[in-house]
């Protein structure tokens, strides 16, 4: 069954904010959008041009494929985790990349 992309497009943008912790407010903020635009989008009511998806795919550090597939409910649940931790790490240097990883496979033998 074809689904409306608008509609594909606003479950993954609202996935990856709410993922992110923002509000609406606070997105559309950082992206120069109004909120309620935002608000149109999330619910699939409007599109946007591909040069505003590429700045909301590189503001939640997905990629644009990311932001227009249809996946499933526990595909969202795995890629709302990995945009989370991607966004708390963006900024680490090798060395804290390399005990983050660490600390994984630490807790990986705890199971």
């Amino acid at each position: 069954m074809e689904k409306n992309i608008h509609k594909i497009i606003g479950r993954n943008i609202k996935a990856n904010r709410t993922a992110l912790g923002l509000s609406v407010e606070e997105t559309a903020e950082l992206l120069s959008l109004s909120p309620s635009f935002w608000g149109l989008m999330e619910r699939g009511e409007r599109g946007t041009r591909i040069a505003n998806l590429m700045r909301i795919a590189k503001v939640f550090n997905v990629s644009l494929n990311e932001l227009v597939s249809d996946s499933t409910k526990e595909d969202d649940k795995d890629k709302n985790f990995l945009t989370l931790i991607s966004s708390l790490t963006r900024d680490f240097d090798d060395n804290k990349r390399e005990a983050l990883v660490t600390m994984i496979k630490a807790l990986r033998q705890l199971d």
